[in-house]
C-alpha cells in the first residue's frame, strides 16, 4: 500500500459503522452481548452489563443550565444531548438512580460529527431501548496505526470518535513507511489530542480498565 492509495474510510460516528467493517476479513469485532432483558431495564438490578449499578444526577448553575436548555446557543448541541433539561437542585445529587437509556446510546451532537434529525434530536430508540451490547473490541490483522490512533487494515481506515479527526481517505503524508516500528501485538488507545491532560485522564487511560489482562 502506498500513501497515494485511496482508502475506504469507516468512521464510528455512523450508526452502522460496525456493519461496514464486517466485509473486511482482516478485522474481527468481538462484542459482549446484552445479558438480561432489554425491556423495563434498570441498572440498579443489573450486575452483568454495566460497571456500576448506582448513579447520581448532576446539577449546574443557571448559566450552564441556560446553555443546555436553549437550542443552538453553542456549537456542541448540549440541548439535544440532555433533552433541553437541566437540574438546578443540588439536593437531587444525593439520590441514587438508575443509569438512563439515553446515556447508553448517546453520542456528541456536532454538525461535523454526528447530526441526527438535522441536529434537532436523537433517534427515538435512544430514549427507550438498551443497545444490543455495551462493550466491544476490534481485532485487526496486518495493520498500520497512525499517531492519532486510526487503524488502516487491508484498504480500510477505521476512525474512532474523538474531539477531532483525520477522515482523509489516505495514509498521512508524514507516515514514513521505511521507518515504521513492527510489533507482533499492539493495543491501541491513543487518539487525537491524546497528549492533553484531560483527554489522557478522561478518555485514554479508562480504555485500559476492561483489558488489563490483555
Amino acid at each position: 500500500m502506498h500513501k497515494t492509495d485511496v482508502l475506504r474510510v469507516v468512521w464510528s460516528v455512523d450508526d452502522n459503522y460496525i456493519y461496514k467493517l464486517s466485509s473486511n476479513p482482516n478485522i474481527i469485532t468481538v462484542v459482549l452481548p446484552w445479558q438480561s432483558s432489554r425491556s423495563n431495564w434498570s441498572s440498579l438490578t443489573d450486575c452483568s452489563n454495566v460497571l456500576y449499578q448506582r448513579y447520581f444526577v448532576w446539577t449546574a448553575d443557571n448559566v450552564l443550565c441556560t446553555w443546555i436548555e436553549t437550542p443552538g446557543v453553542i456549537k456542541a448541541r448540549y440541548d439535544v444531548v440532555y433533552g433541553k433539561t437541566c437540574n438546578r437542585n443540588i439536593n437531587d445529587t444525593t439520590t441514587m438512580r438508575s443509569l438512563r437509556m439515553l446515556t447508553l446510546n448517546a453520542r456528541p451532537v456536532n454538525p461535523s460529527h454526528y447530526w441526527p434529525n438535522n441536529g434537532s434530536s436523537y433517534p427515538k430508540y435512544f430514549y427507550t431501548t438498551t443497545p444490543a451490547y455495551v462493550f466491544h473490541m476490534h481485532i485487526h490483522r496486518d495493520a498500520l496505526i497512525t499517531e492519532l490512533g486510526d487503524v488502516i487494515t487491508a484498504g480500510c481506515k477505521l476512525i474512532l470518535y474523538a474531539c477531532s479527526h483525520d477522515i482523509s481517505p489516505s495514509i498521512p503524508i508524514r507516515f514514513n513507511m521505511m521507518q515504521i516500528n513492527l510489533h507482533s501485538e499492539l493495543f491501541v488507545i491513543n487518539q487525537h489530542w491524546g497528549t492533553g491532560t484531560f483527554h489522557c485522564m478522561a478518555e485514554i487511560v479508562p480504555r485500559l480498565a476492561l483489558h488489563l489482562h490483555f
